[in-house]
Protein backbone atom coordinates (compact mmCIF):
# COMPACT_ATOMS: atom_id res chain seq x y z
CA UNK A 1 0.00 0.00 0.00
CA UNK A 2 1.23 3.38 -1.04
CA UNK A 3 1.62 6.11 1.61
CA UNK A 4 0.02 9.56 0.86
CA UNK A 5 1.65 12.84 0.88
CA UNK A 6 0.23 16.10 1.68
CA UNK A 7 0.24 18.68 -0.40
CA UNK A 8 2.90 21.66 -0.24
CA UNK A 9 -0.20 23.62 1.56
CA UNK A 10 -0.92 21.38 3.95
CA UNK A 11 2.64 20.81 5.14
CA UNK A 12 3.37 24.75 5.70
CA UNK A 13 -0.16 24.34 7.55
CA UNK A 14 1.29 21.23 9.94
CA UNK A 15 4.75 23.14 10.77
CA UNK A 16 2.96 26.19 11.47
CA UNK A 17 0.89 25.09 13.92
CA UNK A 18 3.56 23.16 15.43
CA UNK A 19 5.59 26.73 15.52
CA UNK A 20 2.49 28.32 16.94
CA UNK A 21 2.09 24.99 19.50
CA UNK A 22 5.73 26.01 20.94
CA UNK A 23 5.85 29.16 20.97
CA UNK A 24 2.20 29.15 23.30
CA UNK A 25 3.67 26.75 25.19
CA UNK A 26 7.05 28.85 25.80
CA UNK A 27 4.48 31.89 26.25
CA UNK A 28 2.44 29.68 29.11
CA UNK A 29 5.44 28.35 30.98
CA UNK A 30 7.35 31.86 31.53
CA UNK A 31 3.68 33.21 32.56
CA UNK A 32 3.29 30.65 34.79
CA UNK A 33 5.71 31.45 37.88
CA UNK A 34 3.43 34.37 38.09
CA UNK A 35 0.29 32.46 38.53
CA UNK A 36 0.58 29.94 41.16
CA UNK A 37 -0.89 29.96 44.43
CA UNK A 38 -1.09 33.52 46.47
CA UNK A 39 1.76 33.32 49.14
CA UNK A 40 -0.57 32.47 52.45
CA UNK A 41 3.09 31.50 54.19
CA UNK A 42 3.36 33.27 57.50
CA UNK A 43 7.12 33.22 57.91
CA UNK A 44 8.92 34.75 60.70
CA UNK A 45 10.10 37.46 58.19
CA UNK A 46 7.06 37.58 55.73
CA UNK A 47 6.05 40.65 57.10
CA UNK A 48 9.22 41.89 58.13
CA UNK A 49 12.04 43.81 55.41
CA UNK A 50 9.52 43.61 52.85
CA UNK A 51 10.21 46.90 50.63
CA UNK A 52 8.36 47.86 47.12
CA UNK A 53 8.48 45.26 44.43
CA UNK A 54 8.90 42.06 46.81
CA UNK A 55 12.56 43.26 47.26
CA UNK A 56 14.33 41.85 50.30
CA UNK A 57 15.86 44.02 52.73
CA UNK A 58 17.50 42.40 56.01
CA UNK A 59 15.97 43.75 59.08
CA UNK A 60 18.32 45.04 61.82
CA UNK A 61 18.36 41.43 63.80
CA UNK A 62 18.66 39.67 60.73
CA UNK A 63 21.59 41.31 60.28
CA UNK A 64 22.83 40.97 63.93
CA UNK A 65 22.21 37.39 63.38
CA UNK A 66 24.51 36.80 60.23
CA UNK A 67 28.04 35.64 61.20
CA UNK A 68 31.62 34.92 58.83
CA UNK A 69 33.34 31.60 59.69
CA UNK A 70 36.75 30.73 58.94
CA UNK A 71 37.77 28.32 56.98
CA UNK A 72 40.46 26.35 56.01
CA UNK A 73 41.80 25.57 52.59
CA UNK A 74 42.06 21.89 52.04
CA UNK A 75 43.48 20.02 49.08
CA UNK A 76 40.67 18.49 46.61
CA UNK A 77 40.73 14.99 45.22
CA UNK A 78 40.28 14.78 41.39
CA UNK A 79 38.21 12.01 40.18
CA UNK A 80 37.57 11.33 36.95
CA UNK A 81 35.70 8.16 36.19
CA UNK A 82 36.64 6.34 32.95
CA UNK A 83 34.26 3.79 31.34
CA UNK A 84 31.73 3.70 34.18
CA UNK A 85 34.35 2.75 36.49
CA UNK A 86 36.09 5.65 39.08
CA UNK A 87 39.67 6.02 39.80
CA UNK A 88 40.55 5.71 43.36
CA UNK A 89 41.47 9.10 44.98
CA UNK A 90 45.11 9.75 46.22
CA UNK A 91 45.60 9.03 49.46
Amino acid sequence: MAARTLSRGWQISVVGACVLAFFGGVFLLSKADRVGAPETINSEFSSQARGAGGVFHPTAAQWAALTVENWAQQRAALIVPRHGVPCPPDS
